[in-house]
């Protein structure tokens, strides 16, 4: 089958962008990689990082969605960020999930609740504490996980979508360059058209520049995680480059969303053209650095005490 241009663009993008995306090393991790969460499709896997010679004692969990603009991506592609979650001392988990456009909304989200709710059977072997669970992803990824955090905190979200009830409840969440409002998303003017071409691919349906296709859908309120946000979401972190490429004005939207309903959070951004699209993965751009900082720093309140101060 022909591939489309998003489709072409989202697998160079993992090809050639990879060894830079992964350039920085982390010692004493180790792993346990492709345990099968669901037997439904073969991509359904997921990879569990740690610290060497660490205790029994049970540690928080992260689990991480990669981003790849909703058609590709892989954890296998973010080996360094889950490495980097593991230095931090945490039970870094990386879960896979179906692809579009051969998958359609919503079945990549059922795929990642799927994969969290398979973290109570690996609880024990992992030692994990999951009253100390984030939820993560850059990206698509962090469209990813913030559904995923209001689908575990709202049944009215389960409903729309035919979720079940979830086994997990996340105390935190962290964006990395995350999309979280598709209208603004897949209405933008992208080169190529391939904010377009994503959204028809992800969503199964026609798009114009209104993205009129969308209202007319059976589950046109539950599209966008950032309609989830209300008085009892979680505290965030999140970063954004204000010259986004893909995602721009979407760490914008969050924060204004966040700030409506007086939700603690932490934010990094660039304004730097050169430091765009996921620029926390590379870490020859100067503010990557501040953004892995303050996403530890933000990870050590919530493993501490479960809140920022």
């Amino acid at each position: 089958m022909k591939k489309n241009r998003a489709e072409i663009l989202f697998g160079l993008v993992d090809i050639l962008l990879t060894p830079f995306q992964n350039f920085r090393r982390y010692k004493s991790i180790d792993s346990v990689r492709n345990i099968q969460y669901d037997t439904s499709d073969k991509r359904l896997k997921l990879d569990v990082y740690f610290k060497k010679g660490s205790n029994n004692s049970p540690k928080p969990v992260i689990v991480y969605f990669a981003g790849g603009g909703f058609i590709g991506g892989s954890k296998d592609y973010r080996k360094s960020t889950l490495r980097f979650f593991a230095s931090l001392g945490y039970v870094s988990i990386g879960i896979n999930h179906r692809l579009s456009p051969q998958s359609i909304f919503p079945t990549h989200i059922k795929d990642c609740f799927a994969g969290l709710n398979y973290l109570p059977e690996i609880a024990d072997r992992f030692h994990l504490d999951l009253s100390r669970l984030i939820i993560a992803g850059d990206s698509s990824g962090g469209y990813f996980a913030t559904y995923c955090v209001g689908a575990c905190l709202r049944k009215d979200v389960r409903d729309a979508i035919g979720l079940p009830e979830p086994k997990v409840r996340p105390i935190g969440c962290v964006g990395w360059c995350g999309a979280y409002d598709v209208h603004k998303l897949f209405g933008a003017k992208v080169l190529f058209d391939i904010a377009r071409v994503t959204g028809e691919s992800y969503f199964g349906v026609k798009l114009d520049k209104y993205c009129s296709g969308l209202r007319t859908m059976d589950k046109a309120g539950y599209l966008s995680p950032i309609d989830f946000i209300d008085e009892n979401w979680v505290p965030m972190y999140f970063n954004y480059s204000v010259k986004d490429l893909f995602c721009r004005g979407q760490g914008e939207l969050l924060e204004e969303r966040l700030k409506k309903y007086n939700i603690p959070y932490r934010c990094t951004f660039t304004t730097n053209l050169l430091e765009n699209h996921d620029y926390q993965l590379f870490a020859m751009n100067p503010h990557s650095k501040d953004a892995l900082r303050d996403t530890a720093d933000y990870l050590r309140a919530m493993a501490t005490s479960g809140k920022l101060s």
